[in-house]
């Protein structure tokens, strides 16, 4: 048992004091009045990191979204034209296009999520 603790301490020393590099999460095209959730645990690059510690939304898809981080029930605004950061644990998130007659157009919003290493706070 003993011979696998180096192994382990290595693992744990990447996980939470390297970080992670970025990794970008592709969306989908959101329909008015629709929503789209993203989980991170099936990506098996992204999943060795989990839960990521920061995630970044450039909104340029035409239309107002609400996130939700972790199945909150306190989502927050991200307008359109604008950039949506949060520090903090991420293992889920849900988008909400807030308009009724527009679809967000996700090849126009931009996501990175990342497991930024123990005190950096630079993005």
């Amino acid at each position: 048992m003993r011979m696998f603790e180096p192994i382990w301490k290595r693992a744990q020393q990447k996980r939470f004091f390297e970080g992670s590099p970025p990794f970008e999460i592709t969306i989908a095209d959101i329909l008015a009045s629709s929503n789209m959730t993203f989980g991170m645990e099936s990506r098996a690059e992204i999943n060795n990191f989990l839960p990521m510690n920061f995630i970044r939304i450039l909104n340029k898809g035409g239309t107002t979204l609400k996130i939700y981080v972790n199945d909150s029930a306190n989502g927050e605004v991200i307008l359109d034209g604008t950039i949506y950061t949060r520090y903090g644990e991420v293992w889920s998130f849900r988008l909400d296009n807030l308009s009724v007659t527009t679809t967000a157009t996700g090849s126009l919003i931009y996501c990175t999520v990342q497991r930024k290493p123990v005190g950096d706070r630079n993005g």
